[in-house]
């Protein structure tokens, strides 16, 4: 039976293929990705590059994993899947894995005076994680401060005298 448009039985052969060729490209992205970091929880940002094309795998994986809990996923692609080495369905730990000596270091660092852009440089992070890491830590016990203001320089308070007052538990 003709429609306007084309053949439409053959345009449901290509669609067939089409996701399937583009479920092997994917599924070979994760394995690529599982043999080079020893596991397959990918980040949910993560690009990978295979065979010089970037491939988004974190967001594919994300919604390889929805298509799973709603029932949508093919029975293929989930045989598939649970042959990757250490996949699982979730629900997954959120956020990236802990590094406890580069966060001792990035203490150290910080204590040393070292500004939150030379430790993300010499980290190679980005600041806002750099104070994640930094505000996450226990913190010493502070001493306490009075201040005596003296009036307002262009709505800033200006101060005149500073005084220790006390111990304070953090």
């Amino acid at each position: 039976m003709y429609q306007p448009g084309g053949f439409w039985w053959f345009r449901t052969i290509v669609d067939v293929m089409n996701n399937r060729a583009r479920f092997i490209k994917y599924i070979s992205a994760l394995i690529q990705f599982r043999t080079r970091e020893g596991h397959p929880d990918v980040p949910a940002l993560h690009i990978e590059i295979l065979d010089g094309v970037e491939i988004r795998l974190g967001a594919w994986v994300g919604y390889v994993r929805q298509r799973y809990r709603g029932s949508k996923l093919n029975v293929e692609h989930v045989e598939a899947l649970s042959y990757v080495d250490g996949w699982q369905w979730g629900p997954l730990k959120p956020g990236p894995r802990s590094n406890d000596q580069r966060n001792r270091e990035i203490l150290v660092d910080r204590s040393g005076g070292s500004s939150l852009q030379q430790i993300a440089d010499k980290h190679g992070l980005s600041r806002q994680r750099i104070h994640q890491i930094v505000g996450s830590s226990v913190v010493e016990p502070v001493k306490a401060a009075t201040f005596y203001l003296d009036g307002f320089d262009e709505g800033r308070p200006v101060v005149v005298e500073q005084r220790e007052v006390a111990d304070v538990d953090a």
